[in-house]
């Protein structure tokens, strides 16, 4: 089957031309489907720039043809502008059109009228909440995840939700009274509540996924026992990415929690191989940021929010590297002193390198296990809260000379093997338009300590596929 996705402007006469040509392919050709998407002008350059981003195109005017490539689990490939599409439909199919410019206009015009009408009646109807779906939803994450939700600390102050908590049949009772609890806060924006055992009831048309399942490795593990959490989580995210891919919305987005989340994203996005790689994010890297925030600002005697572009490369507190490189301070209290907007930089400040790769590295790696052992099972607020700051992040954006860590499925920068969840330096500019940062200037140690974290996981990742292909299959959730 072919399936060609046109987009462009409602009043672009390009975009008419081809989009009744499509039409008219559709209608004789019985394996020949086409996707229309018309954007207001007003919208068009916003909408077209993220989705080349998304897409990885190169292409800046209406329409935007391409062809999505269904036998290869929905990649697109793109043919290109009106001009590009004609010659494509004439070298494939051998048929041409033969519209006049006037006709052309006259389309546009309509097009443009339907698409007052359609944005003037949903004014008018009740807008929808986000569908939201949070799987082991009874833990303590979620118990301080859920509030803030709740708050709109995430997704806006004005954004209703739909929130769908899943987890497993033996946690239904005290899943529901979370969900009493909830109900009992009287909020504006929780518009409706569920409780559910079954994962394809609270993935069914979700546009935000929030997967929190799956164990941690202790760091003193044997090397047995890591292989035996290894092959737990990844039986949950195989058994995940199929329910997940069939019932989640078209645009929606995936986020997995939890220390070891890098690991089970690359898991996820192998068996979910339909929805688009960009759709998955690890929310590992922001806790790791902040704990080496609080460390630079005991070691300078400044608020940690004060501190910014800290990041966080490879398999956040796993194996990761804290690059402070381009990090800076404001307010802070030294001999050189400026304005609101002034700032220094952390290497300068700190004026020890031997300290920065060493002692600094392992204090931020270890902060988990020491605040373990002072408060045993009781450290998810801070989890909670950077899951929180990263969603928000991620769906408001942030000003554009703000640079932060964010795991994401690679593409082969900075040489980390293509299709592992990885913790890159990135820009957020707006909701979902996420931009890795490609010239950052690796030192050639760093660099190779990079791509040594991403060979491990990736052999990880291989070595516990083959391990799990050898057993019989498990279904969680599915109760």
């Amino acid at each position: 089957m072919v399936l060609i996705v046109i987009a462009g402007r409602s009043n672009c006469p390009f975009y008419a031309k081809a989009e009744l040509l499509a039409d008219e392919l559709a209608m004789n050709l019985p394996n020949f489907k086409v996707h229309k998407i018309s954007k207001h002008p007003s919208e068009w350059e916003a909408w077209l720039r993220q989705t080349c981003l998304g897409m990885g195109f190169e292409h800046d005017t209406s329409p935007i043809v391409w062809r999505e490539l269904v036998e290869r689990g929905g990649a697109g490939k793109l043919i290109g502008d009106c001009n590009d599409f004609l010659e494509y439909v004439e070298s494939y199919y051998h048929f041409s059109s033969s519209m006049m410019s006037e006709e052309l206009t006259v389309v546009a015009d309509e097009n443009m009228e339907t698409l007052a009408k359609d944005l003037a009646e949903a004014k008018i109807v009740k807008s929808w909440p986000l569908r939201v779906c949070i799987t082991n939803a009874s833990s303590s994450l979620v118990y301080n995840i859920v509030l803030s939700l709740a708050n709109g600390d995430a997704f806006g102050k004005n954004e209703e939700l739909d929130l769908r908590l899943v987890d497993s049949g033996e946690n239904l009772e005290k899943l529901h009274g979370l969900v009493m609890e909830l109900e009992d806060l009287a909020g504006p924006l929780l518009r409706k509540i569920t409780a559910t055992g079954q994962l394809d009831v609270g993935v069914k048309d979700a546009q935000v996924v929030i997967l929190t399942d799956g164990s941690s490795i202790p760091i003193d593990a044997s090397d047995e026992d890591k292989q035996t959490i290894i092959n737990a989580n990844r039986a949950i995210y195989q058994d995940y990415g199929p329910v997940i891919e069939e019932g989640i919305d078209k645009d929606g987005i995936i986020f997995i929690g939890g220390e070891a989340a890098n690991y089970q994203a690359s898991v996820l996005s192998k068996y979910a191989p339909k929805v688009p790689k960009r759709k998955f994010i690890a929310l590992s890297s922001r806790l790791q940021e902040n704990r080496a925030k609080s460390v630079l600002s005991n070691r300078l005697k400044v608020n940690s929010s004060k501190i910014n572009n800290v990041i966080v490369w490879g398999n956040p507190q796993i194996n990761q590297v804290i690059d402070v490189s381009k990090s800076h301070v404001y307010d802070c209290d030294s001999a050189i002193m400026g304005p609101a907007d002034y700032s220094r930089s952390v290497v300068e400040l700190v004026h020890d390198n031997k300290w920065i790769n060493g002692t600094f590295q392992a204090t931020v790696k270890d902060r988990h296990e020491e605040i373990t052992k002072l408060r045993p099972g009781e450290t998810s607020i801070s989890i909670a809260n950077s899951i929180i700051e990263q969603l928000s992040d991620f769906w408001h954006g942030k000003n554009d000379d703000i640079i932060t860590s964010m795991s994401i499925i690679s593409e082969g920068w900075y040489g980390i093997p293509y299709g592992i969840a990885f913790s890159f330096p990135v820009q957020l500019k707006a909701r979902g338009e996420l931009q890795v940062v490609t010239d950052w200037g690796l030192d050639e140690t760093l660099r190779g300590k990079l791509v040594a974290i991403g060979r491990e996981l990736f052999k990880v990742l291989n070595a516990s596929s083959e391990a799990q292909s050898k057993k019989p299959k498990k279904l969680h959730f599915m109760i």
